[in-house]
């Protein structure tokens, strides 16, 4: 979701974003790749994303970022 989110955003992509259909295509690619893994949610996610969203910058576009942080500082992992 984070990814197809930016690969569409002119904002990200000041350059020129992609098109959803090669958006797409791009997360399938990621999908295949073998270094690529789901995870189940680590405890306490719920908290440190609620914790996040009370930031003061937080806003109601930024659901899926806050999430992904949570997530990767859950499991201690680099993002």
């Amino acid at each position: 979701m984070g990814l197809m989110r930016l690969l569409t955003n002119p904002k990200v992509l000041p350059a020129g974003v992609y098109s959803i259909e090669r958006a797409w295509k791009i997360a399938h690619e990621v999908l295949a790749d073998k270094r690529v893994f789901f995870e189940l949610e680590p405890p306490g996610l719920d908290a440190a994303w609620i914790g996040m969203m009370r930031h003061k910058t937080a806003g109601v576009s930024s659901w899926t970022d806050p999430y992904l942080a949570a997530f990767a500082d859950g499991y201690g992992m680099r993002w």
